[in-house]
């Protein structure tokens, strides 16, 4: 075990090094295509250098984009646009679209997957904002994607799966039930983009990585 883990810290510093001889070969001065409308600050510079990663041809096979400020225990603002969570929502969206349209073409070749750590409670609370909560709604983004909402739930409570909001349906009587398991979503998206967990032959790659877990297609990428 010691041997492996070595090895392990070994490769990952490896690949560490090697990612920031990449990055620092990048024009800095990097123009996107004109209909791209990257929103300013940290969230959007990161976009715009996974467009030019990927414009590169480097060999990228994940990004990680991070955009803060959804903890929102007070004055979230409702569904006033102008609120707080209105306000992040909006530049959440402008930054996706930006990425989408600086790639053009390429986005045949590319999957933009939204996800967050927790959701939020059902209910506003006393300082007029929200709780951490259990489930949340995730965004796939590419030409791939057979759009709509997906949902699943095996009490069958609704059809289409969604679980309610009335208190006897939350669970815990606060948070929104999940009714897709997150790794499905992921192992989706892995067993169509990744050659390597390419499905149905790569489905032992695929339960190497999500272990413990028994995948289960949810449909959003047909084909």
């Amino acid at each position: 075990v010691d041997s492996y883990n070595r090895q392990l810290v070994h490769w990952a510093g490896r690949v560490v090094f090697n990612s920031l001889d990449v990055v620092r070969s990048l024009d800095p001065d990097y123009q996107p295509d004109p209909a791209a409308d990257y929103p300013p600050g940290g969230y959007g510079d990161q976009l715009k250098q996974a467009a030019q990663l990927i414009k590169e041809g480097v060999g990228l096979e994940v990004a990680s984009v991070n955009i803060g400020g959804w903890d929102t225990h007070s004055d979230q603002g409702g569904g006033d646009p102008n609120g707080w969570h209105g306000r992040r929502l909006n530049e959440f969206a402008r930054g996706i679209k930006a990425l989408y349209d600086d790639l053009g073409t390429l986005m045949n070749d590319v999957v933009i997957l939204t996800m967050t750590e927790f959701g939020r409670t059902a209910r506003e609370n006393g300082s007029l904002g929200t709780d951490h909560g259990n489930a949340a709604s995730w965004f796939v983004v590419s030409p791939s994607v057979s759009g709509g909402v997906y949902l699943d739930y095996a009490d069958g409570i609704d059809p289409q799966g969604w679980p309610g909001l009335s208190e006897d349906l939350l669970y815990h009587g606060r948070y929104l039930r999940q009714t897709i398991d997150y790794r499905d979503v992921m192992g989706e998206i892995l067993g169509r983009f990744v050659p390597a967990v390419a499905l149905p032959a790569g489905s032992a790659a695929l339960s190497d990585i999500l272990r413990g877990h028994s995948y289960r297609p949810i449909g959003f990428l047909p084909g």
